[in-house]
């Protein structure tokens, strides 16, 4: 059958042409004109359009490869199948979609899923043993469409938590596999027993790829692949780059007036991000760019650069919350203002045009600094050589940061003391710099020592005071760096406090023992509790050493008045089902507690734009049927409406439903939501799970040696799941602990973790009545 075309002089084709690369090459285009007039101009039917090339793409292939929507529709128009996989040796198995997601096109992937002729199918795993959700994951996708491909991955499939009837799968993996090695692999597909050196995300993506590492990754995992199957133009030039650099015995420096003019550049970057000038940045880094273009030297300096962008953007914050938090105002001429530094970054980018060396590498740089998800450990360069000049710079950095320090002290001013001792921490701080705070503990208390400066002066103390004034990341890792140094180097040393521990801090109020008790009575009579089984993925149970445990569906997110007001349905209807008259039995007048009506919180904040901490979002947890299941609630919407309804749900919640909320630790989390909400919330409308575990494991505790440790201070939540779990196999992951909550969207780590250590709880808690 011919396609319907419209009303065109068809052309002969002359014998010599070759119509599937001029196929090729129209769907690639970018202009949309392209392919309808190559379409209009020869005969060319629906087989054409699907027929392979010799690396076994076909035209819709390309199209989605490339990412012209108009291309991908008329293509579908047409008749193309979906579906249709390609057959080259390494990409066999590879259907449209896939060719989109490697290229990052959402919006081609979002048209591919909701396009009702389209029917794609998400159940294929590709030669390489990717399956459509592991690549898409890799490539940080968002949500929606995450929760897209796994929707349709178990439609019409029996799913029972983390199993699926794997059934109606086509595992290229198996039947034409490369025999190569390959990243985004999908663990349950995995043709081998997982390794340590394996790295498991979400459950199901086996050693996923970042931008940088996806770069010469086949030629240096399959080295003998590539002499074999001749190398293309990206493993070629990988080949010849490793010759040259087998050649150089060592990795060459800057000289030493280099050096200098780079730190004078350094400088004025500085100078402009305090004057928020974007114009001087940007030709500030092209000046730096120019400099290690010009200077013949092999350092992995993009991602030295991008890293101390970064790091000079969190001083700049750290120095005005400073200022915010003590009200100091500025004496010199410049006046601080709030500076907005994702906008000043936004603007340094426009001047970078496109075309030029130096301005993409510029552009490269302001794109990676300021944004948690890509920055460059020392792991993440592309070679041992790297890594070990990435150490040596970062290693030259930190002696001059604690040169500053010392000067710093010199003058005993507590502001220029504070900013000069969270410098070091801001740019330790994740990145794979082993041992940092202990080396840091160590300088400190020798620093000290020099200057004849006493934990207990006056300087000091004042120091102390700021970081409690502040309260970021930062400053409690300072206050503990400042307390420790002396804590653990003098044990005969008394530290300042700003307020005396309580002697008593794990003994339970009446109400508490009350509360426990009822759970106790709950598990006693036979109720279904959770475990932590619901929590242990069973595909990673037996194939890796450690890992980590995840909630058996992914949560809901919610940012939206109609999320909202299913959300508060919900809730509502757990805290209809309990009467809060019937809380007290009525024979015994105990505490009634029932755990499939408990309501689990947390929250993250981070850092708004005037320096101030702020929630960022708010998780619930609920048991079904004795399996958790989770919200991640969304509190940076800007919608008057969203927040309105916002804060009615969560003050019923809090202040009126008189639920049994349940929080680690929630004093914090409780101020932020205040603020949010614009009042207070009363503490003890929630219960401590953090207290309940403390008092349980002092009295477990049989050594006197040990029970004094477990005394000394409150555990944290991943210490007391390790604590209950008693299996060294499995553990609470912190990977996003500090990640950036204000960006949007959130990825799917960031929300498996966030709504995770709401779920943690209920778990918890039931721990804690089977040990009754």
């Amino acid at each position: 059958m011919r396609l319907h075309r419209p009303k065109a002089v068809a052309i002969k084709v002359p014998q010599q042409t070759n119509i599937n690369k001029l196929l090729r090459k129209a769907s690639s285009s970018r202009d949309t004109t392209v392919l309808p007039t190559l379409l209009q101009s020869y005969d060319i039917s629906t087989s054409d359009l699907e027929k392979p090339s010799s690396d076994g793409k076909n035209a819709l292939h390309m199209a989605c490869w490339m990412g012209c929507i108009e291309n991908v529709s008329l293509l579908l128009s047409l008749g193309c199948d979906v579906n249709a996989i390609s057959t080259g040796k390494h990409n066999y198995g590879k259907s449209p979609i896939f060719y989109a997601i490697t290229r990052g096109r959402e919006d081609v992937v979002r048209y591919l899923l909701n396009h009702e002729r389209s029917r794609v199918n998400v159940r294929i795993v590709n030669n390489k043993g990717q399956s459509v959700y592991s690549l898409a994951y890799s490539h940080d996708f968002s949500v929606d469409i995450l929760e897209s491909i796994r929707s349709r991955e178990s439609d019409g499939l029996v799913v029972h938590a983390f199993a699926n009837d794997l059934k109606g799968w086509m595992d290229y993996s198996v039947s034409h596999s490369d025999g190569c090695i390959y990243g985004d692999l999908d663990v349950r597909f995995l043709a081998r027993p997982l390794t340590d050196e394996d790295v498991v995300k979400d459950g199901i993506v086996v050693n996923p790829t970042t931008k940088e590492s996806r770069r010469g990754n086949f030629a240096k995992n399959n080295p003998s692949a590539v002499v074999a199957d001749g190398p293309d133009k990206s493993n070629r030039k990988y080949m010849s780059g490793k010759k040259e650099h087998q050649k150089t015995e060592q990795i060459q420096q800057l000289s030493t007036e280099q050096q200098f003019q780079l730190g004078q550049l350094w400088n004025n970057v500085t100078l402009s991000l305090q004057e928020n000038n974007s114009w001087d940045l940007f030709s500030s880094l092209l000046a730096i760019v120019q400099l290690f273009e010009g200077s013949n030297v092999r350092l992995p300096w993009i991602s030295y650069s991008s890293s101390r962008l970064d790091f000079l953007i969190k001083v700049e914050i750290a120095e005005a919350e400073l200022l915010h938090s003590t009200s100091v105002k500025e004496t010199t001429e410049r006046v601080r203002t709030n500076i907005s530094y994702e906008s000043l970054l936004s603007e340094a980018k426009v001047y970078c045009g496109s075309g030029d060396r130096h301005a993409t590498l510029v552009k490269r740089i302001l794109s990676k600094a300021n944004d948690d998800s890509s920055t460059q450990t020392n792991e993440q360069v592309r070679s041992r050589h790297d890594a070990e000049a990435l150490i040596s710079m970062q290693q030259d950095q930190i002696v001059q940061l604690w040169k500053d320090i010392d000067a710093s002290l010199e003058k005993r001013n507590p502001n220029e003391i504070y900013l000069a001792l969270i410098q070091p921490i801001i740019f330790c701080d994740g990145k794979i710099i082993k041992d940092w705070m202990q080396d840091h503990m160590h300088q400190l208390h020798s620093v000290l020592e020099s200057k004849s400066i006493k934990e207990n002066d006056v300087i000091m103390h004042q120091v102390l005071q700021l970081c409690g004034l502040n309260g970021s990341r930062y400053s409690l890792l300072l206050k503990r760096l400042i307390t420790r140094s002396h804590v653990e180097l003098n044990e005969n040393v008394v530290i300042p406090r700003t307020s005396a521990p309580s002697k008593k801090k794990h003994e339970l109020s009446s109400s508490y023992k009350s509360f426990l008790n009822a759970l106790c009575r709950e598990y006693t009579n036979g109720s279904d509790l959770p475990s932590w089984d619901v929590l242990m993925n069973p595909y990673l149970a037996s194939k890796v050493t450690h890992c980590h445990l995840s909630l058996p569906e992914p949560p809901v997110f919610v940012d939206s008045s109609a999320g909202i007001s299913r959300l508060d349905t919900k809730l509502r209807k757990i805290a209809a089902a309990y009467n809060f008259n019937s809380q007290i039995d009525e024979n015994t007048q105990e505490m009634i507690v029932q755990f499939n009506q408990l309501i689990a919180f947390d929250s993250e904040f981070c850092t708004s734009d005037e320096g101030d901490t702020q929630i960022a979002t708010i998780q619930f947890s609920v048991l079904d049927n004795s399996v958790p299941s989770a919200w991640v609630v969304d509190l940076l919407v800007q919608d008057e409406d969203y927040y309105s309804i916002t804060c009615n749900f969560l003050r019923w919640l809090f202040q009126e439903s008189k639920s049994h909320i349940i929080g680690f630790s929630p004093r914090h989390d409780l101020h932020l939501l205040s603020s949010y909400l614009g009042h207070d919330i009363d503490s003890t409308s929630v219960w401590d799970v953090q207290l309940l575990a403390a008092y349980d494991m002092a009295e477990d505790t049989v050594s006197a040696e040990t029970k004094k440790s477990v005394m000394a201070s409150m555990p944290g939540l991943k210490s007391c799941c390790s604590y209950y779990l008693n299996d060294s196999t499995w553990m609470l992951s912190k990977d996003q602990q500090c990640s950036n909550w204000k960006k949007r969207p959130l990825s799917v780590d960031q929300l498996g973790y966030a709504a995770l250590d709401a779920a943690v709880l209920l778990v918890l808690l039931s721990e804690l009545a089977r040990r009754c």
